[in-house]
């Protein structure tokens, strides 16, 4: 028997700065961002065949894209790794087909993986880039259980 895929009720964009990530609600009440969304918000476009098959990380953990790159692998606490590891599977209004989120709860620990990661150093342009796109999504989304309200209306 397959386990029945929740439903978004309410959908919106959380906007931080210049930066918009698709959110939802769920009918079981969970917040989550849209995997897509917040890979092109961290300035991780991927096309579809990547996101059938993310990227493995360490003990064979699939890992979205924006934390699958192998030089964040030691800036990922273990919790944050089994919970992306495990996309959140969800129908949207919009298509009815099977959409992937990640709950909205994670987007902090994710911002601090690609900071702490830019703070390391190295000579990478692009760990720079996105650690700078973390470091920016993390100050403004500050309190970011309120913008999520927002995002998706009053009263949920």
């Amino acid at each position: 028997m397959s386990e029945k895929i929740p439903k978004a009720i309410r959908t919106g964009v959380l906007k931080i700065g210049n930066i918009e990530i698709p959110c939802a609600v769920l009918e079981d009440g969970r917040r989550v961002l849209s995997r897509r969304g917040t890979d092109q918000a961290m300035g991780r476009g991927r096309g579809g065949y990547e996101y059938r098959r993310p990227g493995v990380g360490e003990g064979g953990a699939k890992l979205p894209g924006f934390v699958g790159a192998r030089n964040l692998a030691p800036f990922i606490p273990n919790d944050l790794r089994v919970a992306l590891s495990s996309p959140i599977i969800f129908r949207p209004p919009q298509t009815g087909k099977a959409a992937h989120g990640i709950e909205a709860t994670l987007l902090k620990g994710i911002c601090e993986v690609w900071i702490n990661a830019g703070r390391a150093g190295g000579d990478s342009r692009q760990l720079f880039r996105f650690s700078w796109a973390g470091a920016e999504i993390g100050r403004r989304s500050i309190p970011s259980s309120c913008r999520l309200n927002q995002a998706l209306g009053a009263g949920i």
